[in-house]
C-alpha cells in the first residue's frame, strides 16, 4: 500500500534528516557522500523536476518524490543555504605591493583576518599560490592568538589561526613575470576573497601601456619627469592578472647627484651624530646605494624619504663590510633624502672621536656642513689635520646660553675632524625639601631637590634612600619629574636599588627633581624612617615640612629624641598649598640619621568670636551680636 504525504511534510522530512540523494548521480558525486555538508550542498544545486528520495523519520521508509515544483525547490534551497556551517573567519583587508626587476617579482602582502570563534584552530586559505615565501611575520594577534603555516599543503598557503579577534600576517613573496611572444609582460595574482583589497605594482623601466584582465577599477600613475609607472587596482580575486607593455627606449643609466651639502650635527648633550643628505636621481631609477660609513662608530640607523615624505629605505641587516648596501623598498627616482643616526658612547673619561661624512660610491663631489654642540661641563679640543678640505663657517647663536656651537665646512669625503672630549668634574649643591601629609588612610611624601651646578654637568644623579625596600614606602609610577623653569617633564630613569637617576640629557645650571612616595598610615601613630637624599659635593641640610590635617597633627624628632629647629613657613623654597597655620617646618641637619614621626589624633575644638554693638536710636536701646 502506498501512502501519499503532503508536500510540507516532505519538506520537513528533508530539513530534519538532511538525507537527500540525487536520483541519477554520477560516480564522482557518489564518492562524496561521507561529507556531512554534502546533502545540503546537493540540495542547493538541484533544479526543478529532479527526482528526490526521502526517508520518513517515523517509519524509516524510503520513497521517491516525483515532480518537485520550482517554488517548493526554492524554499528547500534557501533552507539548505541557511544550514551551512557558521562562518569561522573573515578576511577583512588584503594589501599587496611590489615591483619587478629582471623578470623577478617581489611582493609584500599584508592580510588582516578576523577570527570569529574562540579556542579553535581555523583554516584560512591565503591564496598567492604562484609565489614563494621569503619571510613570514605575524605582526598583530589577540592576547591568546597564534598562527601556524600548514607546510604539508605548500605551495598552497593555508594558515591555521587561533584566537578570537584581529590577526595580521605580513608575507614577503617572490615570483616571476611571464613574457608573451610580442614582449608583453603578464603577472597573475590569485588573491583570496577579501572585503577590502588593493594592489600596487611598479614594473621595471618605462611602461608604454597596461591593462587589467578583470573589470575591476584600474589606473596607471606616472611620476613627473620620470618614466616610472605604478599600476594600481582594487577588488582582487583569483583571476586578477596585470598586463603591460614595456616602452621601447634607449638604454640609459640613472645618475645620482647631491642637491646640496649634507647637514651634520654632532651633539654632546644628546650623545649623537645625525646626518641629513639630500640627493637627486635622474635618467632612471635605482633600487640601492652603496655607502662607506665613517670609521669609529659601532652602530648606525639609516632612514630615507622621497618628495612625498614616504619612507623608502628597507631595514638594513648588520654587516661587517666597510661599505653598507642601502636597499630601497621600491625603485626610486627624483629627489630623496637620507638620514643617518650614529649614537655616541656616554663616558666621563677622555674620548677621541674622528668625524667625517658618509661616502656614497655612486655620488661624486660630496660636501657637508658640520655643527658641533658642546654643553657646559664638556671640554672639547678640535684638530683639523688637513686644512685643504676643512673650513670654518659662521654659526648662529647657540641653542641656549649653556651650549657652545662650532661650525665647519667639509669640502670632500676625505675631510676629517678629530675631537678629544672629556667631561669636567661636576660640582653642585643640593637643597632638599621633604613634605609629609595625610590623604585619607595613607601617608604621602613629596620629595623635591633643587640642584645647582657650580661647575661641570650631569647625565645621572646619585640617589640615596636607606632601607627603602623594607620601610614600606612605594614611589608612584609616573610621579618622578624633572623641573626646569616652568616645564616639568616625566622621568623614567629612577632606580632606588642601584642608587641612580638617569637624566634625559646632559644637564647644567639650575634644575629640580621631584617624586612622590606613599605608604599606609602607621599603626600606633609612630613611624621611624630615613629621608631620601641626593648627595652633593658638600654637606647640606633638609627642610622637612609637616602638613597637619583635620584628623591628625604631626611632629618629628631625631633617633635620640632630639628636636629640630623650627623655621618660618615663608622660608621654604616651595610652600605647600593650604593654610600656613597647618604647616610646621623643621631644619634637619643629619639627613643620614633616621627620623621618628609621631601622628596624634586631633581633639575636637570649637572656637567662637563674638562681636557686640549697642546703639540708641529714637530713645530705644538696640543690641546686635555677631558670632563667628
Amino acid at each position: 500500500m502506498t501512502r501519499t504525504l503532503p508536500i510540507h511534510t516532505v519538506a520537513m522530512a528533508l530539513l530534519l534528516t538532511c538525507v537527500v540523494g540525487v536520483h541519477a548521480q554520477d560516480e564522482d558525486a557518489a564518492g562524496k557522500g561521507s561529507d556531512p555538508d554534502r546533502p545540503a550542498t546537493e540540495l542547493a544545486e538541484l533544479k526543478a523536476g529532479t527526482s528526490l528520495v526521502v526517508k520518513d523519520p517515523e517509519t524509516g521508509e524510503v520513497r521517491q518524490v516525483e515532480g518537485v515544483s520550482g517554488e517548493v525547490l526554492k524554499v528547500l534551497q534557501e533552507q539548505a543555504r541557511l544550514r551551512k556551517k557558521t562562518q569561522l573567519y573573515e578576511l577583512h583587508q588584503l594589501e599587496v605591493s611590489g615591483n619587478t626587476k629582471a623578470g623577478i617579482v617581489t611582493l609584500k602582502a599584508v592580510l588582516d583576518i578576523d577570527i570569529l570563534v574562540s579556542d579553535q584552530w581555523v583554516d584560512v586559505p591565503a591564496g598567492l599560490q604562484e609565489f614563494q615565501l621569503t619571510r613570514i611575520t605575524h605582526t598583530q594577534k589577540p592576547e591568546d592568538g597564534d598562527a601556524i603555516l600548514d607546510k604539508e599543503k605548500l605551495p598552497v598557503k593555508n594558515w591555521l589561526l587561533k584566537g578570537k579577534g584581529r590577526h595580521q600576517l605580513e608575507l614577503k613573496l617572490i615570483g616571476e613575470t611571464r613574457v608573451s611572444q610580442n614582449g608583453r609582460r603578464r603577472l597573475r595574482i590569485d588573491a583570496p576573497d577579501a572585503t577590502i583589497s588593493h594592489l600596487t605594482l611598479i614594473p621595471e623601466g618605462a611602461v608604454e601601456s597596461a591593462e587589467l584582465s578583470t573589470k575591476k577599477p584600474f589606473r596607471i600613475q606616472r611620476a613627473e619627469d620620470s618614466s616610472v609607472a605604478t599600476l594600481e587596482t582594487w577588488g582582487l580575486d583569483k583571476d586578477t592578472e596585470l598586463l603591460w607593455t614595456p616602452a621601447l627606449t634607449t638604454q640609459t643609466v640613472a645618475t645620482v647627484q647631491t642637491s646640496g651639502p649634507a647637514t651634520m650635527e654632532l651633539d654632546f648633550s644628546a650623545y649623537s651624530l645625525t646626518i641629513t643628505q639630500p640627493l637627486v636621481i635622474s635618467g632612471g631609477s635605482i633600487d640601492h646605494l652603496n655607502v662607506r660609513m665613517p670609521d669609529g662608530f659601532l652602530r648606525v640607523s639609516v632612514s630615507g624619504s622621497n618628495a612625498e615624505t614616504t619612507e623608502i629605505v628597507e631595514t638594513p641587516e648588520d654587516s661587517d663590510s666597510p661599505i653598507n648596501r642601502i636597499e630601497f623598498t621600491a625603485p626610486v627616482t627624483g629627489p630623496i633624502e637620507l638620514k643617518y643616526d650614529f649614537p655616541l658612547e656616554q663616558t666621563s673619561a677622555l674620548q677621541e672621536l674622528t668625524v667625517s661624512q658618509p661616502d656614497i660610491v655612486e655620488v661624486p663631489n660630496e660636501s657637508a656642513t658640520l655643527d658641533v654642540f658642546v654643553p657646559v661641563g664638556m671640554e672639547v679640543e678640535i684638530d683639523r689635520p688637513d686644512l685643504g678640505y676643512v673650513r670654518h663657517k659662521p654659526v648662529e647663536t647657540g641653542r641656549d646660553s649653556r651650549t657652545a656651537v662650532f661650525g665647519f665646512r667639509l669640502l670632500s669625503t676625505r675631510a676629517k675632524l678629530t675631537l678629544r672630549v672629556k667631561a669636567t668634574e661636576a660640582i653642585y649643591s643640593v637643597v632638599p625639601q621633604i613634605e609629609l601629609q595625610t590623604e585619607q588612610s595613607n601617608l604621602v611624601m613629596t620629595a623635591r631637590f633643587a640642584i645647582r651646578l657650580i661647575r661641570g654637568s650631569l647625565t645621572e644623579i646619585p640617589v640615596n634612600w636607606p632601607q627603602y625596600e623594607t620601610s614600606g614606602w612605594q614611589i608612584l609610577q609616573g610621579d618622578v619629574r624633572l623641573i626646569e623653569g616652568e616645564d616639568p617633564r616625566p622621568l623614567a630613569g629612577l632606580n632606588i636599588e642601584s642608587g641612580t637617576l638617569t637624566l634625559p640629557e646632559r644637564m647644567s645650571g639650575l634644575f629640580e627633581i621631584e617624586f612622590q612616595a606613599i605608604q599606609p598610615l602607621p599603626e600606633g601613630g609612630t613611624l621611624q624612617f630615613h629621608l631620601p637624599d641626593i648627595p652633593s659635593s658638600g654637606p647640606h641640610s633638609a627642610f622637612v615640612a609637616l602638613v597637619d590635617s583635620d584628623v591628625f597633627s604631626m611632629s618629628v624628632k631625631g633617633p635620640e629624641d632630639e628636636l629640630f629647629p623650627l623655621i618660618p613657613a615663608g622660608r621654604l623654597p616651595h610652600a605647600p598649598e593650604g593654610e600656613n597655620d597647618l604647616l610646621t617646618v623643621h631644619l634637619v641637619d643629619a639627613v643620614v640619621e633616621p627620623l621618628q614621626l609621631t601622628m596624634t589624633p586631633q581633639t575636637s575644638e570649637t572656637r567662637v568670636s563674638v562681636a557686640t554693638s549697642i546703639d540708641i536710636l529714637q530713645g530705644s536701646l538696640h543690641v546686635s551680636q555677631v558670632m563667628r
